[in-house]
């Protein structure tokens, strides 16, 4: 799970070269086998940009492709494919990481890490957890609009409880209740609903198993969390649940029958209201104040205000790899949108993805737009 503490680590300043590693990546069906001839064409490509950097020394060559070379070889990450692959090797240094966005096939050696196709995973209007519920099993994935990861979290069934406590969590959890919240009798009708006995251990294993280890897991995050489960399981989990960010709907039916694309459509039929709300809700505090300080639409200015703290909300491209109307420099112009967007993070601003980057009233296009604090 790419987070900001890994895009805070990526951005740090070390010894040269950066080697930047992305391909597409399939995590199951006959297109695996596609995935092989990628990876070592990519490898190919890598040692020959490599080659080409007339101050950097053949051993040191070596090093960094033979860590690209392991990655077949290491069972959690080849093993456990999504979407896509990033890699990322310096001298002493190397990080991968499985996406659940489909990743470009690309490779690049610089001065510094390309990261522009890793920064949806940070915005706050595309990505969310998946937590796929049933009495006595819960994985938690993450996921975008048409892709998750392999699980993220699986957690274990229930855990007997004694006869004394048992009695006790039966009395105050499945006594009839009145009015709004709680967890009543009558949450537990309809098809596949459990006797007693089995109401109390479903309370119980959402309450002590599932919902500590699932908020463990998120802490510190605002990603939106969706249900999927059969109807009457959902309610109970949402008086166990103590995640600020799960919604109230629910993907219905149990997620152990049902299809992989299936379930991220109703997934995002869930959250795309939200997102388009957040979404439109930015842009239209840029547009009140665009007329004033509040706004930039700068590159530049942007990443310096983002270093100070400034940012509220940064706006990014969806598609973050064509040039700004004011530089030629695609390098240099993504090293500025990496660096505001981890800024902007670090002090706890939102990253929205658009379309459309807005601009200021008398602006010209650019690759960045943002509102400012103060």
């Amino acid at each position: 799970m790419f987070q900001t503490s890994d895009l805070r680590e990526l951005v740090q300043e070390r010894q040269t070269p950066f080697l930047s590693f992305y391909m597409p990546t399939h995590a199951a069906g006959r297109e695996q086998q596609q995935d092989d001839i990628r990876h070592k064409n990519l490898i190919r490509e890598a040692e020959t940009q490599l080659k080409a950097q007339s101050d950097i020394d053949e051993s040191s060559n070596e090093k960094l492709i033979k860590q690209l070379k392991s990655i077949p070889q290491d069972k959690n990450i080849w093993g456990h494919r999504s979407a896509g692959l990033a890699a990322f090797a310096a001298p002493d240094f190397f990080r991968v990481y499985v996406c659940p966005l489909v990743m470009p096939e690309q490779v690049s050696v610089g001065k510094c890490f390309h990261l522009s196709p890793l920064l949806p995973l940070l915005h706050a209007n595309g990505r969310y957890y998946l937590l796929a519920l049933t009495k006595d099993s819960a994985e938690l994935f993450e996921a975008t609009r048409y892709h998750r990861t392999c699980s993220d979290l699986e957690i274990g069934g229930p855990i007997e409880i004694d006869g004394a406590e048992e009695a006790l969590q039966l009395h105050s959890h499945l006594a009839p209740t009145q009015g709004k919240g709680g967890v009543g009798e009558a949450l537990f009708h309809g098809q596949g609903a459990p006797d007693d006995r089995e109401k109390t251990t479903v309370v119980n294993y959402f309450k002590r198993q599932v919902d500590p280890q699932v908020s463990h897991f998120l802490h510190g995050n605002n990603t939106p969390l969706v249900l999927a489960c059969v109807d009457y399981l959902a309610p109970i989990y949402q008086e166990a649940n103590t995640y600020p960010h799960l919604l109230d709907k629910h993907v219905s039916g149990n997620p152990q029958e049902r299809e992989e694309k299936e379930l991220l459509h109703e997934a995002w039929e869930c959250l795309e209201p939200r997102f388009q709300k957040l979404e439109s809700l930015a842009l239209k505090r840029f547009g009140d104040l665009s007329s004033s300080e509040r706004t930039l639409d700068d590159e530049k200015a942007i990443m310096e205000a983002s270093q100070n703290g400034q940012v509220e909300t940064i706006f990014v491209p969806i598609q973050p790899n064509r040039l700004s109307a004011t530089s030629s420099d695609m390098a240099e112009v993504s090293h500025v949108i990496e660096n505001s967007v981890y800024q902007t993070l670090n002090h706890g601003g939102e990253v929205m993805s658009v379309k459309q980057v807005p601009t200021k009233e008398d602006g010209n296009p650019s690759a960045l737009a943002a509102i400012l604090r103060y």
